[in-house]
C-alpha cells in the first residue's frame, strides 16, 4: 500500500493494517497511530527505511508523510544552508559551524540540540571554552551562533 489520505484525512501507511488513523502525535522519536482499542507505535527509523529516508530527519519524514515532499539528507540540507550560513557569521564563526554540522550529518540532529553545544565546543576546542570564547566571540554570542545558523537548515528552498 502506498502513502495516501484516506476520506477522512488520516495517513494511511505501508505496513499498517487498514482502518489505522494517524494521530499526528510524535513523542519520542516515534509517530503514533490509532485504531479502535490499541496503539501502534512505529519507530521512526522503520518510518525513514519505509520511505528511504534513513539519512533524512524527522522533520522531512513528516514533511514525506504529510504533504508528500521528497525527503532531503542532512548532507543535503547542510549543503543547502551553507550559503546563508557564510552570508550570516564571520570565518571563524562558520569553521565552527562547519564543525558541528559534520557532526549533524553523521549522528542526527540531536547534535543541534543546546545541551550539546557545551561538548562540541569542548570536542573542537579541546576542553578549552576559553579557545572557543577567544576565537567565536562571547558566551552569549556563542549561544546566538549556535541556535542562529539553524533555522537556515529547514528554510525553504526559495527563502534560501
Amino acid at each position: 500500500m502506498a502513502i495516501r489520505y484516506n476520506s477522512e484525512a488520516a495517513l494511511e501507511l505501508p505496513g499498517v493494517p487498514e482502518g489505522i488513523r494517524v494521530q499526528k502525535l510524535i513523542h519520542c522519536g516515534s509517530i503514533k497511530y490509532n485504531g479502535m482499542m490499541r496503539t501502534i507505535t512505529i519507530k521512526l527509523a522503520e518510518m525513514q527505511k519505509i520511505i528511504d529516508a534513513e539519512k533524512s530527519d524527522l522533520f522531512d519524514v513528516l514533511a514525506h508523510v504529510a504533504y508528500a515532499l521528497a525527503p532531503l539528507t542532512r548532507a543535503q540540507r547542510a549543503a543547502r544552508a551553507t550559503g546563508m550560513i557564510s552570508a550570516h557569521f564571520n570565518s571563524k564563526q562558520q569553521v565552527f559551524l562547519d564543525f558541528v554540522l559534520s557532526h549533524y550529518i553523521s549522528v542526527g540532529v540531536e547534535e543541534l540540540d543546546q545541551a550539546k553545544l557545551t561538548p562540541l565546543l569542548r570536542l573542537k576546542y579541546h576542553d578549552s571554552i576559553a579557545d572557543a570564547v577567544a576565537d567565536i566571540g562571547r558566551p552569549d554570542e556563542i549561544c546566538q551562533v549556535f541556535s542562529g545558523f539553524q533555522k537556515y537548515l529547514y528554510q525553504p528552498q526559495s527563502a534560501l
